[in-house]
């Protein structure tokens, strides 16, 4: 993905963004910008890797998307905060690269168990995946036309990985609510992503927690209801990646 839609550019308004080393695996820059800014340092790089200007505008940036482009890669594009003003831009901007560049704070494993504010709607997100959000159609309670239970995946899914195992294990749930509901639906990133019927859910002793083996609903009608659709009814504060919706 190398540029946003129309539709998301009418909307996205100033955000904050990272630039992505998928070699190293790490974070090289930090900044704000509108429109497709995010997309075009990859871009003007290629432009100077093919003039006569390089080894006048060589940076320490040009120089890291010069040896990820070498290197048959491409530059990984991260959402960090959209939907922004441009003074919330700067001073988010400001603060990720302070803190980021903040020796003491190299290593840090964060005890919070409840996400920042808008973390669902506008929190850290590669580039298609803020492109699916504004693309997508949201969707209430009064659309839901079964009994669901939707099962918030942001810290189980690893991006490449098998969804399935990632919406199926392992939760706090009331299985008596949990065995009343028609379908499981996984929600990463505000978008409800896929939706399985359990057969049967077992409970793991160890912790207490319930998982489920179940079958992929792929039937159309059931899918259009609420595959791609944007829910983001979920109280401030709220920790439970789980929520029951009965209709």
């Amino acid at each position: 993905m190398d540029s946003f839609s129309n539709k998301t550019l009418e909307e996205i308004s100033s955000y904050v963004y990272a630039l992505f080393d998928p070699v190293k695996q790490e974070v090289f820059y930090i900044g704000k910008g509108k429109q497709n800014r995010v997309f075009n340092h990859a871009k003007l790089t290629k432009d100077i890797i093919d003039s006569d200007d390089y080894e006048f505008k060589k940076s320490l940036k040009i120089d890291r998307i010069t040896n990820i482009i070498n290197s048959g890669n491409r530059v990984g594009h991260f959402i960090l905060r959209h939907g922004l003003s441009d003074k919330e831009a700067f001073e988010v901007e400001a603060t990720l690269i302070d803190f980021l560049n903040f020796d003491k704070f190299k290593n840090f494993n964060l005890s919070n168990e409840v996400s920042g504010h808008y973390s669902i709607e506008k929190g850290i997100a590669t580039a298609s995946e803020v492109e699916n959000i504004y693309h997508a159609k949201p969707i209430t309670i009064q659309d839901f036309k079964h009994n669901i239970l939707i099962i918030n995946i942001n810290k189980s899914y690893i991006r490449g990985n098998d969804i399935y195992d990632a919406v199926r294990k392992y939760w706090k749930i009331d299985i008596k609510r949990a065995k009343k509901m028609d379908f499981v639906v996984g929600e990463y990133r505000g978008i409800l992503r896929a939706i399985y019927k359990p057969k049967n859910w077992f409970k793991q002793e160890s912790t207490g927690r319930y998982y489920f083996e179940g079958q992929e609903i792929v039937d159309k009608k059931i899918c259009d209801i609420y595959l791609g659709k944007f829910f983001a009814n979920k109280k401030k504060g709220q920790a439970n990646p789980v929520r029951y919706i009965e209709i």
